[in-house]
């Protein structure tokens, strides 16, 4: 879920109340989000701004640090744009280069990274690092206009990683 819909602080405990695995996008950011039980989700996805405004931190590993201190169960995705992502869990943290590509449009890039990160972590392509998966659909996605219609299907992306040796 994102924070665009209502009632998240409820959906988010009914989830974790049935068993469910939540990921939370926290964007748009508000101060409400501080008070959401965010112990209660399993992956929390922040951009820079996010971060800081949760963390009170300004640098990404420290941001990473705090976050994990306060939700320990918690595994944080940190997106940097195009200084690459930060995966900070209960086994350490990972961090991935993001790709460079002429950006003609960034709407739907955080959407499409969330997606393809977690089509990697629940249903793993082979031999592709959820990270590596995810910052490689975003970075086609901001190649394109518009957001929904910009996002590439998961052929294309695997097409794309075997002709750039990611």
């Amino acid at each position: 879920m994102q924070n665009e819909t209502n009632m998240v602080a409820e959906a988010i405990d009914r989830a974790y109340a049935k068993g469910m695995k939540v990921a939370f996008n926290a964007s748009p950011i508000q101060t409400a989000i501080r008070d959401y039980p965010l112990q209660k989700v399993r992956w929390l996805f922040i951009n820079e701004i996010e971060g800081e405004a949760l963390s009170g931190e300004s640098d990404p590993q420290k941001m990473l640090c705090s976050l994990r201190k306060k939700y320990p169960t918690t595994e944080v995705i940190l997106t940097l744009g195009e200084k690459g992502s930060i995966w900070g869990g209960e086994n350490g943290t990972v961090s991935c280069k993001a790709l460079q590509v002429q950006a003609l449009d960034t709407t739907g890039a955080g959407d499409t990274f969330t997606g393809f990160f977690l089509r990697g972590v629940l249903d793993p392509v082979q031999g592709v690092f959820p990270l590596t998966l995810a910052g490689t659909a975003s970075a086609i996605a901001v190649t394109r206009a518009g957001a929904a219609k910009s996002i590439p299907d998961i052929e294309e992306v695997k097409d794309w990683l075997k002709r750039s040796s990611v």
